[in-house]
């Protein structure tokens, strides 16, 4: 229920906050620039922050803006007709229109930054997709935008950036 120091501070301050364990999973301290920064991206004020942030700080790392696409269905119903069938290609095309949306405006702060960026999506829980994508990948740091749930929405529905923060194997940066 009182969570962890770093959680705390994660959520209560009101400037970056970089957590590193005294050793990542790869045997460094962090005390090295990152060569490749994730930063979850979904156009929200906060993600448009984190990926403002990790051009400024990391100039010389790739940076890659990670969507991830949350389901609104775990599954579909079967299809029974051609209208169910235009259901499921209307749900997939919105999808891929948010997508593509997404990653626009990731293109458009990186130009605005003078740097490129690179795409990834993922599927799922954003926290599960954000760190399987970490599991998968080669990045060595996170920059990740707190939304800042307070109360009873941060208790029942959890927060990314607290996860991410307490299971990424790699240094993770917090943006407010």
């Amino acid at each position: 229920l009182l969570g962890s120091v770093a959680e705390t501070v994660v959520r209560r301050v009101p400037v970056p906050v970089t957590v590193i364990r005294s050793k990542d999973e790869d045997g460094t301290d962090g005390s090295n620039p990152p060569e490749h920064v994730l930063v979850p991206f979904d156009r929200s004020f906060c993600s448009r922050n984190a990926l403002e942030y990790a051009f400024k700080q990391f100039p010389d790392a790739t940076v890659t803006a990670l969507f991830v696409k949350y389901p609104i269905f775990e599954s579909y119903d079967p299809i029974k007709s051609e209208d169910d069938l235009d259901d499921v290609i209307a749900e997939d095309e919105a999808v891929d229109d948010e997508t593509h949306s997404v990653f626009e405006m990731a293109r458009r702060i990186a130009d605005q930054n003078e740097r490129a960026v690179e795409t990834a999506t993922a599927e799922g829980d954003p926290s599960r997709g954000i760190l399987r994508w970490l599991d998968e990948n080669d990045a060595d740091h996170v920059v990740i935008g707190c939304h800042g749930r307070d109360g009873v929405a941060r208790w029942v529905l959890g927060s990314v950036a607290e996860t991410v923060v307490r299971r990424a194997p790699v240094p993770v940066t917090a943006i407010k």
